[in-house]
């Protein structure tokens, strides 16, 4: 057997074992989900690479690489959601339109690619599988679409996790944060490198390389939410679950009176997400009885105070 269709095969083996133990639990939340998608997703991916690169026949080789594309095309999206859930960024997908914007590369994507795949004159056999020179007659835009949607959606998600780890204030969040981040950023430079620069100046001595590239990403992701998460069970962490969950209106607030988080209940009352309540002073948001807005050198205390919402008094 080909030795690369056989590391395909076992990157198979391995993003569904994971995606099983990700999905088997009872209690599973956004990230949970969509991570489990991810690992089905390139699970899929390989699946079709070892039988793409156990074929002789370039037509048959670019049929497997045609069934590829809805993996390819959705999982940058799908990646970029994972980041949001953990990140707790609902403002990205808390309304249908900016869901249907979120989605639309991919779908686009799978379209276009989809009725006008790679010809099997572009594929080349090597000793090891298949590679492919890139087509550079389409157009700029069609030559390059796949490229900068992959390379925006990575970078949105790198600089979202970046704002995570600086926004926190939880340690455990840092390091999730600080893992994903670097597992993200070195299987894009790799990835890139392999499968994107080098075909791009016609350098193509391996077949594609990412979906073995990215076990990278999917431990250190794996890592981050399950592993890490399990052993650092804290009476913290049990008190932010239970505070996230509350009804009730809820701020968490440091020295300086800023907000550093606010659970739904607070979103609710205030007509603010999270997002925007972060960093702010929590006078902002009261009066006290004389009118007057409570100033940041002000001890608080407690007694009744005029709760100000996004649009009016409450």
């Amino acid at each position: 057997m080909n030795w690369f269709a056989f590391i395909y095969l076992l990157c198979c083996a391995f993003y569904f074992t994971t995606s099983i133990i990700t999905l088997y639990p009872k209690k599973k939340n956004g990230a949970n989900w969509i991570f489990g998608i991810i690992c089905l997703n390139f699970s899929l991916w390989s699946l079709l690479l070892a039988l793409m690169t156990l074929t002789d026949t370039a037509e048959i080789a670019s049929a497997y690489r045609r069934m590829m594309i809805i993996c390819w095309s959705t999982l940058f999206t799908e990646l970029f959601y994972f980041v949001l859930f953990l990140a707790k960024r609902r403002d990205f997908y808390n309304k249908i339109w900016k869901n249907v914007l979120l989605i639309t590369p991919g779908v686009f994507c799978i379209i276009y690619y989809t009725f006008t795949p790679i010809e099997p004159a572009y594929l080349l056999r090597l000793q090891s599988g298949w590679s492919f020179a890139v087509p550079t007659d389409r157009g700029f835009f069609w030559d390059y679409y796949f490229t900068v949607y992959y390379a925006t959606f990575i970078l949105m998600s790198l600089v979202i996790t970046f704002n995570w780890y600086r926004s926190t204030t939880f340690e455990r969040e840092r390091r999730q944060s600080r893992i994903i981040f670097f597992s993200f950023l070195s299987t894009l430079i790799l990835g890139s490198l392999f499968d994107t620069l080098l075909p791009m100046i016609g350098v193509s001595k391996l077949p594609p390389m990412t979906v073995i590239l990215s076990i990278i990403c999917v431990v250190g992701m794996n890592y981050a939410i399950t592993r890490y998460r399990m052993m650092s069970i804290t009476p913290e962490s049990i008190m932010m679950e239970v505070f996230m969950m509350m009804n009730e209106g809820l701020i968490i607030i440091d020295c300086q009176k800023k907000i550093v988080t606010a659970n739904v209940g607070a979103e609710r009352i205030l007509g603010y997400q999270e997002s925007e309540l972060l960093r702010s002073n929590i006078c902002d948001y009261f009066y006290d009885d004389s009118g007057s807005v409570c100033q940041s050198g002000e001890e608080l205390v407690s007694k009744e105070m005029t709760l100000i919402g996004k649009d009016q008094h409450l």
